[in-house]
C-alpha cells in the first residue's frame, strides 16, 4: 500500500475523530480510549478493509483488553526471566490475567480473519493485508514451495499490528496533549503556525508537513521526552559479539536503554528533561533532527511502523490543533506529568477540555 493511500485512510479517520471531539462540547473528558479506538481503526482499514464505529461495544471491548494487556505488563517481565514464579499461587504478576486477555484478543481477531478471508486467484483483487498474505501463500503452494504463511502466523501478524500500531501512536498523542496543558504558549504557537501556513478552511494534509516546522518540532520533542518505550524491545544476539570490554555470548538478551540517549544532558543540554521544541529548530528556522533522536530504535531492526507512525502523528495532531484548544478541567487543576509503566510508558489517566475554536 502506497503512502498516498495510507494518508487518505488516516485522514478519513482523523475527520471522524475530530468530529467526535467536537461533540464533547468542551466538557472535561478523558480522551485516551477514544484515541486508542481511532488509531486502531487505521490498522483495521489496512487489515480488513473497514473501520468500526466508536459506539461498537464489541470493538470497545477489544480495545479495553488491548489497553489492559499493555498496562498489566508492568511486573510480568519477571516471570519471563524467573519462570519458577509462574507456579506461585494467585496471580501477583498478572501473568494469568494477561493469558486470559490474550486468548480473548486472539479469538476476536480470528473472527475477523474468518469473516474476511477469501480465496483469491487474481492479485488485482488485493485490497487488504489479509488479501495480500493469502495471495502470497497461494502462489507458494501452487509452486510446490513449503511455506510458513499459515493462518496461525497471519493471526500473530494481526496481533503485532494491533499492539505496536495502536498503543504507541495513541499514547504519544495522549502525552502531547498533556504537555500542551502544561505549556499553553507552545500550543498557541502551534495553532498560529497552522493558521498562517494552511488556514482553517480545510483540513491539513500530508503535503502540508514541510510547512509546519514548529508542529513537527513539538511532535519530535514529545517523542523524545515521553520516551514511551524506554527499553525498546528485547533483541537476541545471533552470534558472539564484543562490546567495549564485554563479550556478549550468542543467545544473550539485549535490551537497549533508549532513555540513556533521549534524556542525555550531554546531547540535549541541561534542560534535557524540559519540554522545549525549539531544540529541533536551527538558526535558519528549519527542522533539525540529530542522529541521537532514536525513539524508534536504530539499525536494521528499527521499528517497522516508523513511517506510518510519523504520518499518523502529524495528521492527527495537525487537525486537532487547527480545530481545537486543549484546556485543563479548571485553571487550578492541571493534570500531573506522571505516568504508569507497562508495555509503554503512558500518562496517568487525565481529563481535558476540548474547546472548538471559532
Amino acid at each position: 500500500m502506497g503512502k498516498n493511500l495510507l494518508a487518505d485512510k488516516i485522514q478519513e479517520e482523523v475527520g471522524c475523530y475530530t468530529n467526535y471531539l467536537a461533540s464533547l462540547e468542551g466538557k472535561p473528558t478523558d480522551i485516551r480510549v477514544i484515541t486508542n479506538i481511532s488509531t486502531s481503526n487505521i490498522i483495521c482499514s489496512i487489515l480488513i478493509g473497514h473501520r468500526f464505529e466508536y459506539t461498537d461495544t464489541e470493538f470497545q471491548d477489544l480495545m479495553n483488553k488491548l489497553g489492559t494487556l499493555a498496562s498489566d505488563h508492568q511486573n510480568v517481565s519477571l516471570v519471563h526471566f524467573f519462570m519458577w514464579l509462574r507456579h506461585l499461587p494467585g496471580d501477583f504478576f498478572n501473568a494469568k490475567k494477561i493469558s486470559v486477555n490474550m486468548n480473548a484478543i486472539m479469538d476476536r481477531l480470528n473472527k475477523f480473519l474468518v469473516e474476511k478471508k477469501r480465496h483469491i486467484e487474481d492479485t488485482n483483487e488485493v485490497s487488504t493485508l489479509i488479501d495480500a498474505y493469502i495471495v502470497e501463500r497461494n502462489k507458494k503452494l501452487k509452486a510446490g514451495i513449503s511455506t510458513t504463511l499459515n493462518d496461525r502466523n497471519l493471526l500473530k501478524i494481526m496481533i503485532d499490528l494491533f499492539m505496536a500500531g495502536t498503543e504507541t501512536t495513541s499514547t504519544t498523542i495522549y502525552w502531547c496533549i498533556l504537555y500542551m496543558l502544561h505549556y499553553p504558549v507552545v500550543q498557541n504557537k502551534v495553532h498560529k503556525e497552522i493558521k498562517s501556513q494552511i488556514g482553517t478552511d480545510r483540513a491539513p494534509t500530508i503535503q502540508d508537513k514541510p510547512k509546519l516546522t514548529y508542529l513537527n518540532a513539538v511532535i519530535t520533542e514529545t517523542q523524545r521526552l515521553a520516551s514511551i518505550v524506554p527499553l525498546s524491545v528485547s533483541h537476541l544476539c545471533s552470534e558472539e559479539v564484543a562490546l567495549g570490554e564485554y563479550v556478549l555470548p550468542k543467545g544473550t538478551y539485549i535490551m537497549p536503554n533508549l532513555d540513556s540517549v533521549l534524556h542525555d544532558k550531554t546531547i540535549w543540554g541541561e534542560d534535557a528533561m524540559s519540554f522545549r521544541p525549539e531544540r529541533f529548530i536551527d538558526n535558519n528556522g528549519k527542522l533539525q533532527v540529530p542522529e541521537q533522536f532514536i525513539p524508534f530504535g536504530i539499525g536494521r531492526r528499527v521499528c517497522l511502523g516508523e513511517a506510518l507512525a510519523k504520518m499518523e502523528l502529524f495528521l492527527f495532531l495537525a487537525s486537532m490543533f487547527q480545530r481545537f484548544q486543549f484546556l485543563p478541567p479548571s485553571p487550578s487543576s492541571v493534570p500531573e506529568l506522571s505516568y504508569v509503566s507497562g508495555i509503554v510508558l503512558s500518562p496517568k489517566h487525565y481529563e481535558v477540555r476540548v474547546v472548538e475554536r471559532k
